[in-house]
């Protein structure tokens, strides 16, 4: 495909991406394609655990999803639906993203995303009025 989201990323969608795992997953696992509710990147798995919510991260979109944000305005971003199209991962939009992220639920880096849920402050001896802010992909961590 010749994608405008190409241009994101270096003109090849590297296999360590996410559409190209997710796709490998709807075709080849279909049984496990169809009994899944989320996919994450590591660390919105991680404020999801902690938290409960489904934010996302929006440097682990823009980094590892293909998620396109708008240049005027960073937190209003779009899923590449076209490019989903041709991908056969159409699917991806069923309830306004929410296997992958609904856009309008997005998260900037540092952005509080919850507190800590009961569960995850009892297993993790904290309170849970400990907040948790929306987290980096590994790459850009280390440079912080």
């Amino acid at each position: 495909t010749e994608h405008d989201v190409l241009k994101y990323v270096g003109s090849i969608i590297s296999p360590e991406m996410q559409t190209p795992k997710v796709l490998w997953v709807k075709n080849n696992l279909p049984d496990v394609w169809h009994k899944i509710k989320h996919i994450f990147q590591l660390p919105d798995f991680l404020t999801f655990k902690s938290t409960g919510s489904l934010k996302r991260s929006l440097c682990c979109l823009l980094c590892k999803c293909n998620y396109i944000c708008c240049e005027a305005n960073a937190t209003k971003g779009h899923w590449p639906q076209d490019l989903f199209d041709q991908i056969n991962l159409s699917d991806l939009a069923a309830d306004d993203y929410r296997k992958i992220g609904n856009p309008e639920d997005v998260a900037v880096c540092g952005e509080p995303v919850g507190s800590l849920s009961e569960s995850a402050a009892l297993e993790l001896g904290l309170p849970n009025s400990v907040i948790v802010a929306s987290g980096l992909i590994d790459a850009y961590a280390g440079v912080v």
